[in-house]
Parts: C-alpha cells; structure tokens; sequence
C-alpha cells in the first residue's frame, strides 16, 4: 500500500523490506521463533544458526520505527483521501 501512495525507491522502505525477509527466510510459518522445538521434538533452528536475543531486539526496534513511520504516512494519505485532496499520488 505504501508503494501506491509514493513509489519512489526509499532506503528506509527496502530496509524494512529486507529485514521482513530475512525472518521470512529463517521462519517461513512463523513458529521457529515462537517455539524452540518442532512437534516431532527436534529443535526449530538448524544447530548453524545462531540467534543473539539482544541483536533481534535491536532490529525489530528498527523495524517497529520503519513501520510506524510508513503506518503514519499511509494514515495521512487516506486523510488526505477522505478530504477529497488529490495529492498527486
């Protein structure tokens, strides 16, 4: 929806873009994170894969201020929207 209202290439937008992806690509179904164990009892992350909890922290707090940030430009849009102003987008 972001990329309707402005799709100018942002590097904040393929920030988040790339962070989604990478827990995409690690945790596809989203269960690896939430659960250390699969049901057949073996463990969801492959014994290669480390996970640093602070490191997570860290980059979901980023992704948290990209999101808001894209959540507040998307809610000013519709405004402008329901105002019947045609900003160009």
């Amino acid at each position: 929806m972001l990329l309707q209202i402005d799709n100018r290439e942002n590097e904040w937008i393929l920030r988040a873009d790339d962070i989604i992806k990478q827990f995409d690509d690690l945790d596809p179904e989203s269960f690896t994170f939430r659960y250390p164990v699969k049901r057949d009892g073996a463990p969801s992350l492959a014994d290669e894969i480390l996970v640093d909890p602070a490191v997570v922290s860290q980059i979901m707090s980023e992704l948290h201020i990209l999101l808001n940030g894209a959540s507040a430009q998307i809610d000013t849009y519709q405004g402008y929207k329901q105002d019947g102003y045609d900003h160009g987008y």
